[in-house]
Protein backbone atom coordinates (compact mmCIF):
# COMPACT_ATOMS: atom_id res chain seq x y z
CA UNK A 1 0.00 0.00 0.00
CA UNK A 2 3.03 2.57 0.94
CA UNK A 3 4.38 1.61 -2.19
CA UNK A 4 1.51 2.63 -4.42
CA UNK A 5 1.20 6.15 -2.95
CA UNK A 6 5.51 6.71 -3.38
CA UNK A 7 4.81 6.06 -7.07
CA UNK A 8 1.76 7.84 -7.12
CA UNK A 9 3.65 10.82 -5.54
CA UNK A 10 6.18 10.33 -7.95
CA UNK A 11 4.55 10.21 -10.91
CA UNK A 12 2.58 13.35 -9.39
CA UNK A 13 5.55 15.34 -9.09
CA UNK A 14 6.69 14.39 -13.04
CA UNK A 15 3.39 16.08 -14.36
CA UNK A 16 3.44 18.84 -15.85
CA UNK A 17 2.37 20.84 -18.92
CA UNK A 18 4.95 20.06 -21.85
CA UNK A 19 3.80 23.53 -23.24
CA UNK A 20 7.16 25.19 -24.43
CA UNK A 21 9.62 22.87 -23.80
CA UNK A 22 12.34 21.76 -26.11
CA UNK A 23 12.53 17.93 -26.95
CA UNK A 24 15.84 18.08 -25.60
CA UNK A 25 14.15 19.05 -22.24
CA UNK A 26 11.47 16.53 -22.79
CA UNK A 27 14.18 13.94 -23.43
CA UNK A 28 16.34 14.46 -19.98
CA UNK A 29 13.05 14.80 -18.24
CA UNK A 30 11.97 11.31 -18.88
CA UNK A 31 15.51 9.97 -17.82
CA UNK A 32 15.59 11.61 -14.85
CA UNK A 33 12.03 10.15 -14.75
CA UNK A 34 13.22 6.99 -15.24
CA UNK A 35 16.03 7.02 -12.82
CA UNK A 36 13.47 7.91 -9.89
CA UNK A 37 11.10 5.10 -10.44
CA UNK A 38 14.32 2.49 -10.77
CA UNK A 39 15.34 4.22 -7.48
CA UNK A 40 11.92 3.23 -6.03
CA UNK A 41 11.66 0.07 -7.09
CA UNK A 42 15.25 -0.91 -6.26
CA UNK A 43 13.98 0.69 -2.70
CA UNK A 44 10.42 -1.76 -2.82
CA UNK A 45 12.96 -4.39 -3.71
CA UNK A 46 15.09 -3.69 -0.85
CA UNK A 47 12.02 -3.31 2.48
CA UNK A 48 11.22 -6.72 0.83
CA UNK A 49 13.98 -8.62 2.14
CA UNK A 50 14.07 -7.66 5.23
Amino acid sequence: MEEDSVRREANFAFAFRSSGLETTDLKSIAEFQRVVKNYLEMETLLNETK
